[in-house]
């Protein structure tokens, strides 16, 4: 039944673009019914040696994520659970919490949703995440606005200063898509 709709806005900070060669930082996910009501939310910083995890970073990525505490962050988890997959715990927390939020346990009524989604699917994916427990189809809010730009022919205002932190750009994501819910593809004013 369309009410048993569950949206599972998934966000992930990482090293860079390389999900084989890289690792997860930050884990975010706020699901919501299809009204894009907020029913719960899930964060956790990924603990690493972040020294070890240095040469997989760019110039980009280090002066991005320094500037907001989340490599400090994610030393400070490493620190307080030494010897832990902390990895495998993020994505065994992030199935719990899932499961635990899905309204029908049928993959086609609960889909990944966000911006540039498919990013944080194959980094999922990579991680061992189980996929199955969701559709193959993502709901792609970055996608709607791209489609609203080539139908108006103007572009959307971007966000000055993006956070770069997950529960700062999955709410992004979700004032985009209400946006998108009340005046459609074709409406490009300010979000």
């Amino acid at each position: 039944m369309i009410d048993d709709i569950r949206l599972f806005w998934t966000d992930l900070e990482t090293t860079g673009l390389n999900p084989d060669a890289g690792e997860i930082l930050e884990v975010g996910c706020v699901v919501t019914d299809r009204h894009f009501t907020e029913l719960a939310v899930h964060h956790e910083v990924v603990g690493h040696d972040m020294d070890h995890l240095a040469p997989l970073m760019d110039a980009w990525v280090t002066k991005t994520h320094g500037e907001s505490g989340l490599i400090a962050e994610c030393q400070a988890v490493r620190e307080l659970a030494a010897g832990r997959d902390l990895v495998a715990d993020a994505m065994a927390n992030l199935k719990e919490f899932m499961v635990a939020n899905m309204k029908s346990s049928m993959p086609g009524n609960n889909y990944m949703a966000g911006s540039s989604v498919h990013f944080d699917a194959r980094w999922l994916r990579a991680k061992g995440f189980d996929m199955r427990l969701l559709s193959y189809r993502l709901l792609d809010v970055s996608a709607l606005m791209v489609a609203s730009e080539c139908i108006t022919g103007q572009a959307m205002p971007k966000k000055a200063k993006p956070a770069h932190r997950v529960l700062a750009d999955i709410a992004d994501s979700l004032v985009l898509m209400k946006h998108f819910a009340r005046h459609g593809l074709a409406y490009a004013g300010q979000p």
